[in-house]
C-alpha cells in the first residue's frame, strides 16, 4: 500500500481510498443501503482505510449510510475525509460546529 503524508498533521494517508459519491443507487435514485454497506466493508477488508464522503452527496443520505457501514469494528481503523459546504459555512465557528455535528455520525 502506498501512503501520502499530510503536510500539516504528519499523518500518513493511505492510497487508494474509497470515494462515496457514487454509492450504488436503486431505480428511485436513492442509495441501495445494503449494497453500499457491502461495498464499503469489502473495500476495508481489502485494505482500504481512507474513505471520502460529503453530506452533499445523495441529498445528505451519504453520511448516514457511510456511518452505518462503519458501525462497530469498521470505524476503528478508518481514516475519514469530508467536504465542507463552503457556500453555507462562512466562519471558523460555523466550520467547527459543522465538523462537530458530522463527527457524531461516526462515533468520534
Amino acid at each position: 500500500m502506498q501512503y501520502r503524508s499530510m503536510q500539516k498533521t504528519g499523518e500518513e494517508l493511505p492510497t487508494p481510498g474509497l470515494g462515496c459519491m457514487r454509492l450504488l443507487k436503486k431505480q428511485d435514485r436513492k442509495i441501495d443501503e445494503g449494497a453500499a454497506i457491502t461495498t464499503i466493508r469489502h473495500a476495508i477488508r481489502s485494505g482500504v482505510s481512507y474513505i471520502y464522503y460529503a453530506w452533499i452527496y445523495h441529498d445528505g443520505d451519504n453520511e448516514r449510510v457511510v456511518g452505518k457501514a462503519l458501525e462497530g469494528k469498521w470505524r476503528k481503523d478508518t481514516f475519514l475525509v469530508t467536504k465542507l459546504p463552503s457556500w453555507e459555512v462562512t466562519s471558523r465557528e460555523e466550520m467547527d460546529q459543522y465538523l462537530k455535528e458530522v463527527s457524531t455520525l461516526f462515533g468520534r
